[in-house]
């Protein structure tokens, strides 16, 4: 369950004002958070968020399951790989030579752009539970996006063949499964060799 937004009216100036939210959840595989308050007038945001964190994609994935600036207001730049309904994936071309990390994430924004654009994302690094799902994704949650070229190139897919794919029985059982999945989040792959 998410609650979208509410408003309210803001205090005079120099006046405080305060609002208590409780939240309650019945799904036992989803925390209850709330994900950011932004205070705005018309639409310009004045809350000062102060300086983000400046990382490549990787630095912000991280090499295990979720991202260590999890809640850190961060800024990322990459390519769009591809675009979804509710926001689109970028990544690093050169990315940091680490297997073991990612270098693509999901951007969650309603800012319209074109796959192959080179965007600079300023958000809230977050991890999000996607459905019914036991892990989370960790996404930016974009404040702002800026358009910083056109018609990039994309980054050459990850091929991954039947034989590459983790099972309970190797790579270190499903914490190998885990990891090896994890390490392709967000990224452009391209399956070969699989028979339905």
């Amino acid at each position: 369950t998410q609650l979208e937004q509410f408003g309210f009216l803001p205090p005079e100036p120099g006046a405080s004002l305060t609002r208590e939210i409780e939240v309650t959840s019945t799904d036992s595989f989803e925390p209850v958070a709330i994900d950011k308050v932004v205070v705005a007038t018309g639409l310009s945001r004045v809350m000062d968020l102060g300086d983000p964190e400046v990382l490549e994609i990787g630095a912000l994935q991280g090499p295990t399951d979720t991202s260590p600036y999890d809640g850190v207001l961060v800024q990322a730049s990459g390519v769009v790989t591809a675009v979804d309904t509710n926001g689109f994936y970028i990544q690093d071309v050169a990315g940091d030579g680490d297997a073991a990390t990612s270098d693509g994430i999901f951007i969650s924004s309603s800012d319209g752009v074109a796959v192959g654009d080179l965007v600079t994302v300023t958000g809230l690094a977050e991890e999000r539970f996607i459905g019914n799902r036991a892990l989370t994704v960790t996404q930016i949650d974009a404040l702002t996006v800026v358009s910083d070229a056109t018609g990039q190139a994309l980054p050459a897919p990850i091929v991954i063949g039947a034989g590459d794919l983790p099972t309970d029985s190797s790579n270190g059982g499903i914490p190998g499964a885990i990891a090896a999945f994890e390490a392709l989040e967000g990224l452009l792959v391209t399956a070969t060799g699989f028979t339905a």
